[in-house]
C-alpha cells in the first residue's frame, strides 16, 4: 500500500516494492538526467536494484496527481557508532515545480518517523570550482548533514 504525505500542495508517495515496476519508468529518464549532470558513484541499475531489494525507498512527488519529481532515500547504520543516517541518493523535480521547502520538510518528517540521528546528501557544487583546480583539485562531491 502506498503511503502518502501532503506538504504545501506537494504529495509525497512512498512506493512499496511490489509497485516499483509500475513506477520506475516514471523516474528512469530523470535518473539518467541526474547522472549526466553530476559526479555520482551509482548508475540507474544500482538504484533499481537497491529499490527492488528494499534497501532504498522511492518517494514520488505529485502536484494534483501530476508527476513532479522524486526522492530516493536509504537508512544507513554506522557499524562502529550505531548512528543511523537517512541518506538521500537522488532528488529531482520538474522545472515548473519548486519543491525545495516541501522536500526538506518531508525529509524532516521521514527522519523523525524513522528515528534516525541525521540526514545526509552528497552533491557536486560550483562554489569552489574556480579556486580548487588552481591547486590541483578536482571537484567530486560535498556532503551536507543535519544532525537531529
Amino acid at each position: 500500500m502506498v503511503e502518502r504525505l501532503t506538504i504545501d500542495g506537494a504529495s509525497f508517495e512512498t512506493i512499496p516494492v511490489d509497485e516499483l515496476k509500475y513506477n520506475f519508468a516514471l523516474i528512469e529518464n530523470d535518473l539518467f538526467k541526474i547522472k549526466q549532470k553530476s559526479f555520482t558513484d551509482w548508475n540507474v541499475a544500482d538504484v533499481y536494484t537497491s529499490l527492488q531489494n528494499n534497501i532504498s525507498k522511492l518517494h514520488i512527488i505529485y502536484s494534483e496527481d501530476k508527476y513532479g519529481g522524486f526522492l530516493i532515500t536509504q537508512v544507513i547504520s554506522h557499524e562502529l557508532t550505531g548512528e543511523t543516517i537517512l541518506h538521500v541518493w537522488a532528488t529531482y523535480s520538474k522545472s515548473e515545480y519548486n519543491y525545495k521547502k516541501a522536500g526538506f520538510l518531508f525529509l524532516d518528517q521521514l527522519a523523525e518517523k524513522l528515528n534516525v540521528d541525521a540526514i545526509e546528501f552528497v552533491t557536486s557544487r560550483a562554489g569552489w570550482s574556480q579556486i580548487a583546480p588552481m591547486y590541483g583539485f578536482d571537484l567530486l562531491t560535498y556532503t551536507y548533514r543535519k544532525d537531529l
